[in-house]
């Protein structure tokens, strides 16, 4: 049984119930009320002296009539209003599911803007590349950092940020240490909420924090909330870079590795957060899902350093 259905059928039984109260108010009114009190009230008056009833008897005994005749009349001619409360909790229901359809509306809208942002994402990304073919000299630093500014309005709208959220967008590139060791990823472009200059942003070792580990791993990782029992030990900060803040900034986050030409190791890493719980999300929301503007920026991001690796080939031809 449907909604729909289940509103009829409670509907019915509704106005049912409500008939039935109201012939059952109605039979006692005839019967206690108009009934009763005119017996009582003729009863009263009817002990009559020898010389006939006094002119009050027979006031009091016309009063007790009229009272009666107008309680059966109140009786007969009152409304019945269950039809109407039925009405009414009828139009309740009706206007309760158009506010739904109303909202569910809005939420198609937002998703379709969301929809536009990310094409222009990738539309405002190609751009840059484009651009670059005909600019010599410029890194593959330069490239993405231009990427990013280009890109950085159209980027956070499609990743669903709100205005008031402190969220980041971050390109890490992999390097080898010239003592050996481990990668580690560094900042070469970024996009935050709370401006900070690429200088001051933490290298990460590989294995180490959520960009790290998905370096190392070679595969996505999506974090609803980094608060979650377990996951800060596994994801979180080192202890020798850790912030006061960074509790409240870094809840939910994803990092994507940036696949290059098949290459064994990534070439490095896309990250996003937010400091908004759940924000980035593994399981199927309607709609993008903020996770996939990341996705597209690794992707962007990967073809930039492809085209600027051709680019050198051919110059150096």
């Amino acid at each position: 049984m449907d909604f729909s259905e289940l509103s009829e059928k409670l509907s019915a039984l509704f106005l049912s119930r409500a008939r039935r109260m109201k012939w059952s108010a109605r039979f006692v009114r005839m019967v206690l009320l108009v009934v009763a009190a005119a017996v009582a009230g003729v009863a009263q008056f009817t002990q009559f002296e020898p010389s006939g009833p006094t002119a009050w008897q027979i006031a009091g005994i016309c009063a007790s009539i009229v009272v009666g005749i107008g309680a059966l009349f109140s009786a007969i001619t009152e409304e019945d209003a269950s039809e109407a409360l039925a009405l009414a909790r009828q139009s309740v229901e009706e206007v309760r599911s158009a506010e739904a359809r109303l909202t569910f509306i809005d939420d198609i809208d937002d998703e379709f803007n969301r929809s536009i942002e990310l094409y222009q994402v990738m539309s405002l990304c190609r751009g840059v590349i484009e651009r670059a073919l005909c600019t010599p000299g410029l890194s593959e630093e330069d490239i993405i950092s231009r990427m990013l500014d280009a890109s950085g309005r159209s980027a956070a709208i499609a990743l669903n940020f709100a205005q008031a959220d402190q969220w980041t967008v971050c390109v890490y590139r992999a390097e080898k240490p010239s003592n050996g060791g481990s990668e580690l990823l560094r900042c070469i472009a970024q996009r935050r909420a709370i401006p900070c200059d690429t200088t001051h942003a933490r290298v990460w070792e590989a294995g180490t924090g959520i960009a790290g580990v998905a370096f190392s791993n070679r595969g996505e990782v999506v974090i609803p909330d980094l608060q979650t029992t377990g996951l800060r030990s596994v994801f979180g900060t080192a202890a020798n870079s850790a912030k006061p803040e960074d509790t409240e900034r870094y809840r939910s986050m994803v990092a994507i590795p940036v696949l290059v030409d098949q290459q064994e190791d990534p070439w490095g890493v896309v990250t996003a957060t937010n400091d908004r719980v759940d924000h980035f999300d593994s399981d199927a929301v309607m709609g993008i899902r903020p996770v996939e503007t990341v996705r597209a920026l690794a992707n962007m991001v990967a073809l930039a350093i492809v085209v600027h690796r051709k680019l050198i080939k051919v110059s150096e031809a």
